[in-house]
């Protein structure tokens, strides 16, 4: 696996983990701004490291945005590490969607009445955003011509 590859999926999560505080401090459409609560966890996982699950003070910000750092850096790390083809980053990007939708169903009491489907599938359009960048890396596939010789100029 190439060196450039890792590095572009660890850049890709990372600079993907600011979109959590991002929408914590900005101002959002009315439809979203009911939601805001939802977003911040879907996309600020590590807020929950915060004392009393808001960071308002600079230092709980700022440890919790190093900790999403450093959670979505090691996310793109293991994509990197695993998806060698299209079909494993549809499959660890379907096992990340997962745990969103275990997130929102604990959020809403394991009840299908109170789930959040617009801020779901808007979760699930985000977060497709640093699998699409780390696909567009994944390189060339390698096929055999009947010679048994190697042809990667695909």
């Amino acid at each position: 696996m190439k060196k450039n590859y890792i590095m572009r999926s660890v850049t890709a999560f990372s600079a993907f983990s600011f979109l959590g505080p991002i929408i914590q401090r900005v101002s959002l459409p009315a439809f979203l701004s009911l939601h805001r609560e939802d977003l911040t966890l879907f996309f600020w996982p590590a807020l929950v490291f915060a004392s009393g699950g808001r960071a308002d003070n600079k230092h709980d910000f700022w440890m919790s945005v190093a900790a999403n750092v450093v959670l979505f850096a090691l996310l793109g790390l293991l994509a990197a590490a695993v998806v060698r083809n299209l079909k494993g980053a549809v499959a660890v990007y379907a096992c990340v969607c997962g745990l969103i939708t275990l997130v929102e169903a604990w959020g809403s009491g394991f009840s299908l009445y109170y789930f959040s489907w617009s801020v779901l599938i808007l979760a699930f359009l985000a977060y497709w955003m640093p699998f699409w960048i780390l696909i567009r890396g994944l390189p060339a596939p390698v096929s055999r011509q009947a010679g048994g010789r190697l042809n990667s100029s695909l």
